[in-house]
């Protein structure tokens, strides 16, 4: 649909009255420049292909994101220099496919009424930790965001002399389909009202998007002047002086109130609306509301800021340039915005429960997004798996992706809540029934799925059968025609390979020591499709066969194709339980080396996708950290950027910024383990708060751009000598000191991480001979 932009004439002349004269109200105290709030850039990741983020105005793991909503928008209803549509309480961001949120959506305007909310240029853009600013050009009002976790507080200054106006869609939803993604958003019946002269309640429903089933999002708004009158509209037909407002499927439906210029005096000049938010009931969006009561806009604006200065003094950094502490703070923010802490809002739970909600998707999110939440929030952590395993009691299955309440698509590859789990009881977090959640991942791991498609739950049958998922072809159909049965069915084996390994972990933990043994030994099925004449992963028929046309640097995104959002090049290394036994099939570390230089040199790397998260710590294992350094370094360097195109794809829900925050303190996890592998640092200093008070501090001396190798290393002042370390080696607390120089060094190259199979003879043997 083509938008056509109104003339701003009659009221571009206010526009520099209004840049000098709208203040506010009153200034927060000034804060050091090191202080790590100003440090942060949320319009950094925000252009629809270069992370699908929004600039909200939100708190750490807050359920209202108050956010401009825009014409041509990402996933996260946003996209820089579009003009502005209105000011929304829901988003969720970084994600790939269709949009969500977008909910109750308020936008001011003066000038002759106009229902159908055009879309208003910009200009005086900015955002911080927990507020956003912007003037509406076509309006001549600046608007102000801040919010605590369930309510949204505005604040909006018209120019002078102009009547001022707010209105209020309460049936706005985001809505960007693709031809190939899920249904669309659509609000199915909305209701809104005034209950008083200064409050207005309603709610709206809505289907669609990756959300099959019906929910409703409630709200209460409390407006800070009385308005001079008020109305109603459906669709594009204004109702004056109505003061209820219902729309049924698919019609646009809220209300407006307008303002004499000066209207009440009491409260000043700014015009501001506080809105709660539930998605459970009415009592409760009044409670979030008041939630702000005696409280100014900018009070709320500091606590918001404190609360995200706690968040970010989690980890402190010392050294590295400007651009390199604010691209990691920034990181480290957007890695916070999910997923949703909805405890206590939801009325399907057990009230004793934590409920966390816009979990998309754990096959993104669990490589890197929750091992950083466990290391440096582990209650939180603890939380969302009683989470995930009320969801897996009330639904019978663990999700990879969940929002209200419900499943919002089921598994994009493998049962990958089983490494959640895994990776918990491998670092010793509690606060979980773990009888639950091996019965939980046990189920993943035993129980056939229902359907041949990658929204199923459980593994695909032939898995436990053949030992591998067969495919007819690779590009998803045969040259007559005839598509392969099952989704993603090479990178889906690998997948269910790693997922044994993790229940293998549940079972140790709960004294299941036969189960162990039994997920453990069939893990070794991800080999079941490595093809040692060509060192790659590849398909099979269901007869054994190798599928022809090999090509493994060949992009399906077919459905139906063998790889799931990658290609063979990007599955190559996909082993992260038993690495050696990957390096055993290659002949050795060298040949393995030779893999990993022509995967990296050959551009074949895709960071913007997570399968390769992992790929250039892997290094390690070869025996040769300072690769890993360099690889890491390239990425952190090339990769992330200070701009509204600022990650390599979608951020995908904290994925991408929290891989960004582990390679700047120059270690990453090894997701489902204890381990972490190290590469080297950008800053000389890194201290992590972690629980009970502890602390883990790296200190890279003499580090800089021509310093980048781990020349050698103490932990706790005793000799290091492995580039790798364990979660219980730090979590007590611990001091690893980095002497670093500008070669590499023999650090590092004796005593490679730990793995599932060891050295083999052959191995050795066939090296020797390379050599």
């Amino acid at each position: 649909m083509k938008i056509v932009l109104r003339s701003m004439t009659a009221l571009t002349a206010c526009l520099s009255v209004l840049t000098a004269w709208a203040q506010p109200l009153s200034a927060p105290v000034p804060v050091p420049s090191s202080d790590p709030v100003r440090l942060v850039d949320p319009l950094v990741g925000t252009s629809p292909s270069g992370g699908a983020l929004m600039p909200a105005a939100c708190l750490p793991y807050s359920l209202v994101k108050l956010s401009p909503d825009t014409t041509r928008p990402s996933t996260a209803g946003y996209s820089p220099g579009q003009p502005i549509v209105g000011f929304s309480h829901t988003h969720i961001g970084g994600t790939g496919g269709n949009a969500f949120g977008g909910q109750i959506l308020v936008r001011p305007q003066s000038g002759p009424l106009d229902v159908t909310l055009p879309p208003s240029p910009k200009s005086g853009e900015a955002a911080s930790p927990g507020y956003y600013t912007a003037t509406l050009n076509r309006d001549s009002v600046k608007a102000e965001l801040t919010a605590t976790e369930r309510s949204g507080v505005h604040r909006y200054t018209f120019a002078p002399g102009v009547p001022a106006r707010l209105l209020l869609d309460v049936s706005a939803t985001l809505n960007n389909r693709s031809a190939s993604g899920p249904p669309s958003s659509v609000c199915t019946s909305s209701e809104a009202r005034f209950v008083s002269d200064r409050e207005i309640e309603g709610k709206a429903s809505f289907v669609g998007g990756y959300n099959r089933l019906t929910y409703t999002v409630y709200f209460a708004a409390t407006l800070d002047w009385t308005p001079t009158r008020r109305g109603a509209w459906l669709d594009a037909v204004a109702r004056p002086d109505a003061a209820e407002a219902k729309g049924a499927r698919g019609q646009r439906a809220g209300l407006y109130a307008e303002f004499a210029p000066g209207a009440d005096a009491a409260s000043g000049t700014a015009l501001g609306l506080r809105v709660g938010i539930s998605y459970s009931s009415l009592a409760n969006a009044r409670r979030h509301r008041a939630a702000s009561d005696g409280l100014t806009f900018d009070q709320v604006k500091v606590r918001a800021e404190n609360r995200w200065r706690a968040h970010l003094n989690a980890i402190q950094i010392t050294g590295g340039t400007d651009p390199q502490r604010r691209q990691f703070y920034t990181a480290l923010y957007q890695s916070a915005l999910a997923p949703v802490d909805l405890s206590g809002d939801n009325d399907a739970w057990s009230a004793a429960e934590p409920s966390y909600w816009d979990i998309y998707c754990i096959w993104d999110t669990f490589r890197s997004a929750s091992p950083l939440l466990t290391l440096i929030h582990q209650d939180r952590q603890e939380a969302v798996l009683r989470s995930l395993l009320e969801v897996y009691k009330q639904k019978g299955w663990l999700p990879d992706a969940w929002s209200y309440n419900q499943y919002a698509f089921s598994l994009q590859g493998g049962t990958n809540a089983d490494v959640l789990f895994a990776d918990a009881l491998a670092k010793g977090l509690g606060g979980f029934d773990r009888a639950l959640a091996y019965e939980a991942v046990a189920k993943n791991a035993t129980v056939p799925a229902t359907s041949k498609t990658f929204a199923s739950y459980g593994r695909f049958a032939p898995y436990f059968t053949l030992g591998y998922v067969p495919a007819r072809a690779a590009q998803g159909k045969t040259a007559d025609g005839r598509p392969n049965e099952y989704t993603h069915a090479v990178s889906a084996t690998l997948e269910y390979a790693y997922n044994d390994f993790a229940v293998a972990t549940v079972a140790d933990a709960v004294g299941r020591k036969a189960d162990a043994t039994r997920f453990r030994k069939r893990s070794q099925n991800v080999f079941t499709l490595f093809n040692p004449e060509t060192g790659f992963f590849w398909g099979k028929d269901a007869a054994g066969a190798w599928l022809p046309d090999f090509d493994p640097a060949r992009n399906d995104p077919a459905w139906l194709a063998i790889f799931y959002e990658g290609n063979a090049w990007h599955y190559r290394f996909s082993v992260p339980h038993d690495v050696q036994g990957l390096i055993n099939r290659y002949g050795g570390a060298t040949a393995f080396q030779t893999a990993l230089d022509a995967y990296f040199d050959g551009k074949h790397h895709n960071q913007g996708n997570e399968p390769g998260f992992l790929t250039p710590w892997l290094n390690n294992y070869a025996g040769r950290p300072d690769k890993t350094a360099d690889r890491v370094r390239t990425i952190l360097e090339k990769d992330y950027k200070l701009a509204p195109n600022g990650y390599a794809g979608d951020e995908d829900v904290g994925a991408m910024s929290s891989w960004y925050v582990f390679g700047a303190m120059g270690f990453y996890p090894n997701a489902g383990q204890d381990v972490y592998l190290l590469g080297g640092p950008i800053f000389s200093r890194v201290q992590v708060q972690l629980t009970k008070g502890k602390a883990f501090t790296i200190l890279a001396n003499r580090l800089s751009a021509q310093n980048p190798y781990i020349q050698s290393a103490t932990l706790n002042g005793k000799p290091w000598n492995k580039a790798w370390f364990r979660h219980g080696d730090i979590i007590g607390g611990a001091t690893l000191v980095l002497e670093m120089g500008p070669k590499p060094s023999r650090w590092g190259t004796q005593t490679p991480p730990p793995s599932l199979s060891r050295p083999s003879a052959d191995a050795a043997v066939s090296e020797r001979a390379q050599k």
